[in-house]
């Protein structure tokens, strides 16, 4: 790292050890992968000690290697391998309640198959809960006024301008559906991030299948019922202005 100058480091290194080993310790049996893990966590401790300022990813297994060890030791944790609907948004939901969103890294497009599960729109506003990486816009020649392109500026732009500097502040991450997990029964997966000031907050009202209730019933949990917010509709982007004692 030194001789390069790296600023950005990326694990993506995917192994399965299944059970492992054991060794015969002071009479007691040991996994292999104990030790293995001890000499893991020294390296990066190292690592974070000697080079504060690079920025560590932890990505392989498209973020199935979230333990807490590593967690304490890298800035970033990947969901990639789910990143399409619905599953992007429900890992994001699950991932969010034990690590701050602005340390999830989300994989837009990583998969082929994602722009089938669901529309456009859906699968954009998946990546404003969670840092996004776009995994390429297609060939250089692309045809960049098509509404595909169109429609990922605009998206790409309220990331900045007002879901980005939300998130970049330690949110209050508020979980409307927290026990659906990644696969079990659900039809809804509702996620609201709110400033710590509550100045301002912003949620996403995911209909996860068409069998479910086609309406819910939201109440935003990080607005103050003393203060008037403007209220934007994604949807349909109309905006009307409120009292949150009156929605």
């Amino acid at each position: 790292m030194k001789d390069f100058k790296v600023d950005f480091f990326k694990l993506d290194y995917n192994i399965s050890t299944n059970e492992g080993g054991q060794n015969i310790i002071g009479g007691y049996a040991e996994n292999h992968a104990w030790r293995h893990f001890e000499v893991l966590y020294r390296i990066f401790d190292k690592v974070l000690a000697d080079y504060p300022n690079v920025a560590l990813e932890n990505c392989a297994g498209g973020g199935g290697r979230n333990d807490l060890g590593i967690l304490g030791r890298f800035h970033y944790a990947c969901e990639s391998d789910y990143s399409f609907f619905p599953y992007g948004i429900r890992a994001i939901n699950t991932m969010s309640l034990f690590i701050p969103p602005e340390s999830i890294c989300y994989y837009h497009n990583h998969l082929t198959e994602a722009n089938f599960t669901a529309d456009l729109d859906t699968h954009l506003r998946v990546t404003l809960f969670a840092l996004p990486i776009f995994v390429g816009f297609g060939a250089q020649n692309a045809d960049r006024s098509t509404r595909y392109f169109t429609k990922v500026r605009e998206y790409i732009e309220l990331n900045k301008t007002f879901c980005r500097p939300v998130m970049a502040n330690h949110p209050v991450v508020y979980h409307h559906t927290p026990d659906i997990g990644l696969t079990g029964p659900a039809d809804w997966c509702v996620l609201e991030y709110a400033a710590q000031d509550k100045s301002r907050s912003y949620a996403g009202i995911f209909r996860l299948n068409d069998k479910g209730a086609i309406e819910y019933l939201f109440y935003p949990r990080g607005l103050d019922v003393s203060r008037d917010y403007d209220v934007i509709l994604n949807n349909s982007d109309k905006k009307s202005a409120y009292q949150v004692g009156n929605l």
